[in-house]
């Protein structure tokens, strides 16, 4: 009761006025808030309906990444299949000379943008895994390591692209 007292001994001194004016901000303050809730409300359902969508274009996503990556599959089960005929064929075109006639088999544009593991801003050749292990069976029966004679392979490749390029600028 106590404290009830000086509550009103404190309010009697503030003009009823300017207690009116706090009451009339409670009004504008409710609508605000009102209007704050419903907008919120609205966003709310429309961030909703946006995921449902980007939902339903990841499951058509997830069903056709699904469906290429079978293709690819049955695309390395050929390969499989016929290995030994790839790999007698790049023999036949390096003819036991990887170095010399490594461009037979892979173009010199392809020497160029990559190399074995990819170091030093070229695209890595081990991604191509199949071409990679066919490449490397078919080196490693006329070399001892296939990995190195493939890397000089390279080199060379590059180096007579970069003559050729320096003697027609000369």
């Amino acid at each position: 009761m106590e404290t009830a007292g000086k509550l009103r001994r404190m309010n009697a001194g503030i003009p009823q006025s300017f207690l009116d004016s706090f009451n009339d901000g409670c009004d504008k303050c409710n609508n605000l808030q009102k209007l704050f809730v419903d907008k919120i409300t609205e966003l709310g359902e429309l961030i909703e309906k946006q995921n449902k969508v980007i939902i339903n274009i990841l499951a058509e996503h997830a069903v056709l990444l699904q469906n290429l990556t079978q293709k690819e599959k049955g695309t390395n089960g050929a390969i499989d299949d016929n290995i030994d005929c790839y790999i007698s064929a790049v023999q036949y075109l390096l003819q036991g000379e990887v170095v010399t006639d490594f461009e037979k088999v892979l173009a010199r544009k392809f020497c160029l943008e990559y190399n074995i593991y990819g170091i030093g801003n070229n695209k890595s050749f081990k991604d191509y895994s199949m071409v990679y292990t066919i490449l490397k069976k078919a080196i490693g029966k006329t070399a001892v390591n296939a990995e190195a004679e493939m890397r000089r392979a390279f080199q060379v490749v590059k180096k007579r692209h970069f003559r050729q390029v320096s003697s027609i600028k000369n």
